[in-house]
């Protein structure tokens, strides 16, 4: 039987962050890889219009998900909190109360897709009619499921409460394979959408009662169910509907340029606008796995050990500039290169500048990840709520102006817009949680200065021997500021120095 994680600061240890950090990467980029060669023999075997279907149906279940209204999130804050300094029956009420919760929530959005599947399927998604029948089962499928999705979102955050991400991704990764295996397998037998999404429920399945084993032998070892504690459930409900207003205005944010661009220019516009997007944006799973890691240590170190939340801080912004800047110069400097080597020169032509903007804007995104994870951390989700819900005109303004104004390139400049002022009011937001750390702030933010004019260079760069150069000066930098930021970081706070605890 697996040993109970260790209490206190032990969370906040160095090494096993950067571990977790690593299996949360793995548990995206693993099932990434297998998606982009399966996919294609996926599409050939169901066929466009069937494969259409089921995109869609994920699309629909992944909205209905936020029937959960934040708890999964939740569970992962207040658990972070109470596993290092509670007693046994306080966290007790805290998980039942949200598994009751979870249950009737994902209840009540397997009942409001079921009544709603004949609208879908009917009147919503233009369909052959040979297909309605096989899509109605389907979605009538996909409800049953939402109460697995709701509650796996729990148990996997409980899990990442007590930093178990090696648990969550043996059990990620396989899943999220067999989320592409099954459907090669059964498409062997019949090309029946229902059947393959049947078979994909039963891995959500398998994977929810692992889960729950997982929790059960290593965090919660707890078996007799407790009542429901009002108290708990405000805690909960409170800090996950501000939690809900995030994840419903961020997606909207982030997919409504596209739509902008078909109304105001043309469909075929949408292709070259939202292609170099969907590519430029997977970027983001580095700093979504460094995040996704620290969230629940920020929870944990606003506990016990408040003056640890600086370091923690500082070492992920550093771990994403240093992972990220570089990546997002190189694709801005060889942007056409890219675009002509992958698309043809059509997409060149059409969308270099676009994926230029869009690189600068993933940047300043990934970087606002960090306050983002800081601020939830801390129980803060209405200040992030509130930023996005200012965001959200401005930025429909802005959009608007722009594509009118520049077309694709004014749509893409709009969203890196967009994304520079998140991360200003985030990093305006989180700073009084950070004070104790303002040498080491003022520091960074100097490099981060420095390294602009290079930024700046990389959009104007024309001649191959030019963006050789540029990225040759880019690797020097780098090198000397990956040294000066792991090795001799001084005083302890050099990543390499934080992660070893030296």
């Amino acid at each position: 039987m697996t040993a109970p994680p260790r209490i206190g600061p032990s969370f906040l240890n160095g090494r096993l962050l950067a571990a977790s950090a690593l299996w949360s990467l793995a548990a995206q980029v693993i099932p990434a890889i297998a998606g982009v060669a399966a996919i294609p023999f996926i599409v050939r075997g169901l066929g466009v219009e069937r494969f259409g279907v089921l995109t869609l149906a994920w699309v629909v279940i992944g909205y209905f998900s936020l029937f959960d209204l934040g708890l999964g999130r939740a569970i992962t804050k207040f658990a972070a909190e109470l596993l290092p300094t509670a007693a046994r029956a306080d966290i007790d009420r805290l998980l039942w109360t949200a598994w009751y919760l979870m249950l009737a929530l994902g209840g009540i959005g397997a009942v409001a897709l079921a009544v709603a599947a004949p609208w879908l399927v009917r009147t919503a998604i233009k369909l052959p009619p040979d297909l309605e029948p096989e899509t109605m089962q389907t979605f009538y499928l996909l409800a049953l499921s939402i109460p697995i999705v709701v509650l796996t979102a729990g148990l996997r955050g409980l899990l990442e409460a007590a930093q178990q991400f090696r648990l969550t991704s043996l059990v990620k990764i396989p899943t999220g394979l067999l989320t592409f295996i099954i459907p090669l397998v059964v498409l062997r037998f019949t090309p029946n959408l229902a059947v393959v999404v049947l078979a994909l429920i039963v891995v959500r399945v398998v994977g929810a009662v692992v889960y729950a084993v997982m929790c059960q032998r290593s965090v919660h070892r707890h078996h007799a169910p407790t009542p429901l504690d009002r108290r708990a459930a405000r805690a909960l409900l409170g800090f996950g509907a501000w939690m809900t207003v995030s994840n419903v205005v961020s997606p909207l944010m982030v997919s409504v340029d596209r739509f902008f661009v078909g109304a105001l220019i043309t469909v075929a516009a949408v292709t070259y606008y939202a292609t170099p997007f969907e590519a430029v944006t997977r970027l983001s799973i580095i700093p979504g796995a460094i995040t996704a890691v620290l969230f629940p240590a920020f929870s944990t170190a606003s506990k016990v050990h408040p003056g640890r939340m600086a370091d923690l801080f500082r070492t992920g912004r550093r771990a994403i500039l240093l992972s990220m800047y570089p990546l997002v110069v190189v694709v801005i400097t060889f942007a056409p290169e890219l675009l002509r080597a992958w698309l043809g020169g059509t997409f060149a032509v059409q969308s270099a500048d676009v994926l230029r903007w869009l690189a600068l804007g993933v940047l300043t995104n990934s970087l606002a990840t960090l306050p983002f994870a800081l601020l939830q951390g801390v129980g803060r989700s209405d200040t992030t709520a509130k930023i996005h819900l200012l965001e959200a005109p401005v930025y429909l303004v802005l959009m608007i102006w722009l594509i009118r104004g520049y077309g694709i390139n004014g749509a893409a400049i709009a969203w890196c817009a967009r994304s520079m002022l998140d991360m200003a009011l985030l990093y305006w937001s989180a700073a009084r949680y950070l004070r104790p750390a303002a040498p080491g702030w003022l520091r960074d933010m100097t490099i981060v200065a420095a390294l602009t004019p290079v930024m700046g260079a990389a959009f104007l760069v024309q001649t191959p021997l030019q963006k050789v150069f540029l990225t040759t000066i880019l690797v020097i930098l780098f090198a000397v500021l990956t040294w000066r930021w792991t090795v001799a970081g001084g005083r302890g706070t050099g990543i390499l120095r934080l992660l070893t605890g030296r």
